[in-house]
């Protein structure tokens, strides 16, 4: 019975002391945050997209409360979060026109496919500049059409790599498997 007490005891002491340890590490080695970063971050979309120039929305909420970006870098942050944004900064709203993507054609869409090609009008693959906008664009085409969608494929490398999001089903991680296998062949 002796034995366990004292093991108890020791157990006691080594958890208090490295408690200790933990919190004097804690005070010593703090990170003071604005907490204006965290506001600005969370009116910001979240995609981690890239679009703004910055390597994730963290680093353009960074930017923005240090005055090296202005309140509207984001491009597709809404004009309600731009104002936040402001509000929380002291600044004033900018007022931005909504993008809008748009094609334009040179003709009629008979035109423009081209003739005698078996594909033509009928292609299904879409391409993007960078491994961001390809997950974003293809989960989203997934998701709202219930395609089967198989991507982001990278090319130009000297084997084949795909890559899978955090949100990939068990479909979706037979299909990029069985494709990167085909591609080693």
């Amino acid at each position: 019975m002796q034995e366990i007490l004292i093991a108890t005891l020791v157990v006691g002491v080594v958890g208090l002391l490295l408690g200790l340890a933990l919190v004097t590490a804690s005070k010593k080695f703090y990170v003071e945050v604005d907490d204006r970063v965290t506001k600005v971050r969370e009116c910001l979309r979240g995609a981690n997209c890239g679009a703004c120039g910055y390597a994730g929305c963290d680093a353009v909420a960074e930017a923005i409360v240090k005055g090296e970006a202005r309140v509207d870098a984001c491009p597709g942050n809404s004009t309600e979060n731009i104002a936040k944004i402001a509000a929380i900064l002291g600044k004033e709203t900018i007022h931005q026109d909504p993008q809008v993507a748009f094609i334009r054609c040179g003709g009629t869409c008979n035109a423009t496919k081209a003739k005698g090609n078996d594909v033509a009008g009928h292609v299904n693959v879409f391409v993007f500049p960078d491994l961001c906008a390809g997950n974003i664009g293809y989960k989203a085409v997934q998701r709202s059409s219930g395609a089967v969608a198989v991507g982001p494929v990278l090319q130009g490398l000297n084997r084949p790599v795909n890559d899978l999001s955090r949100g990939a089903t068990v479909q979706d991680i037979i299909n990029t498997v069985a494709l990167t296998a085909i591609e080693a062949q």
